[in-house]
């Protein structure tokens, strides 16, 4: 699968992600958010498109305030990440988050 992406120039990273989650019990708590795409990183933050309870959002974190760990972290993700988010701020059709937990990991 690799091999036939980088023969067609996809970045894998950067297409839309189909995921299907299936338990035969669910004790625990299932993320409401999951990443769908990873847009490119601006100067400013990390844009990311993402299902919540069934509907696409468009969520910028801002980089300010944040350390070298917690941007390491967040640069590193990937399509199918469970997060846990905070609403900052609602900007025309996106939403300004700060995300809490990535994959059941405090940030």
């Amino acid at each position: 699968m690799e091999r036939l992406s980088q023969m067609v120039r996809k970045d894998r990273r950067n297409l839309p992600l189909i995921v299907h989650a299936f338990s035969k019990t669910f004790k625990t708590n299932n993320p409401t958010v999951r990443v769908v795409r990873v847009l490119p990183e601006t100067k400013f933050s990390y844009e990311w498109e993402s299902c919540e309870l069934n509907k696409l959002e468009h969520y910028q974190i801002m980089k300010r305030g944040m350390d070298k760990k917690e941007l390491n972290q967040l640069s590193e993700v990937l399509a199918g990440a469970a997060l846990e988010i905070e609403l900052d701020k609602v900007v025309e059709n996106k939403k300004r988050v700060k995300v809490k937990t990535l994959n059941k990991r405090p940030l």
